[in-house]
Parts: structure tokens; C-alpha cells; sequence
């Protein structure tokens, strides 16, 4: 169960521990009007000194486009710690936002080459000890 006080959502049965963030696709005011986003808030937390091993974002899939995981509903990042701060600590509140646009093509051209990072569900699982029941 999630829980603020632990600096993680979840401990996995490894020890390994995950913050997971959550988005819906948004339609952004500054690009073409056929271009959809998401936006999860705050990867480093409120105080912008999280620890955890991995930050797992969902996206809602835009289904104008293939992604790795055919057999979620949901495009998956699975992302070491020591990669998020650098990439996502800044803001002007200095704890960071993702935006990133639904389009795969776009994502070596960003800020962080999210290509690397997107995963289906089985390797989500693989990679992280899981059972893939």
C-alpha cells in the first residue's frame, strides 16, 4: 500500500521500492491541436528529496499510436532513481514535472530519451523479479 511517510509507494517482496505516477492524456495549449500529452507531477515529491529504486509512469494510451506494452491499457516508463533527479528535479517549484507528448517518434528529440525507457508489461515484471501471473 502506498504510504507519504515511507518516501516510496511500494516495497516490493525484493526489497526493491517503486514511486508509480499516474496520467491521462491532455491536449496542451501550445502545440498542434492533433497533439496529445501527459503530465505527472512531482517525481522527487513535495520536498523534492524522494528516494525510492524506480519511478513506474503510466500514460493513458492514444491509441493513433503502437507502444510497447500491447497488452496494457496503460504506455509504461520505468525509470532508476538516479536518472530522475537530473531530468526532472528542476521547476520552478525545484520539484520537477514531466510533460511528454503521446507520439513515440518525439521521444529521443526530448529533453530525456524516454525510448529507452518504455517497457511492456512483462519486462516491467521481469525487471522487477515479478511473477508474470
Amino acid at each position: 500500500m502506498p504510504n507519504a511517510r515511507t518516501g516510496y509507494d511500494f516495497r516490493l517482496p525484493s526489497g526493491k521500492t517503486l514511486e508509480v505516477k499516474t496520467s491521462k492524456l491532455f491536449k496542451p495549449n501550445s502545440v498542434s491541436e492533433t497533439s496529445l500529452r501527459w503530465t505527472w507531477h512531482r517525481p522527487l515529491g513535495w520536498t523534492g528529496k524522494k528516494k525510492y529504486d524506480f519511478l513506474v509512469l503510466l500514460g493513458d494510451k492514444d491509441l493513433r499510436f503502437k507502444y510497447s506494452s500491447r497488452s496494457s491499457e496503460y504506455v509504461i516508463f520505468l525509470i532508476p532513481h538516479k536518472k530522475v533527479g537530473p531530468a526532472f528535479g528542476s521547476g520552478k517549484d525545484g520539484k520537477g514535472i514531466i510533460n511528454l507528448l503521446s507520439n513515440p517518434t518525439t521521444w529521443k528529440k526530448s529533453y530525456f530519451d524516454f525510448s529507452q525507457h518504455e517497457v511492456s508489461l512483462l519486462e516491467l515484471k521481469a525487471r522487477l523479479g515479478l511473477s508474470s501471473k
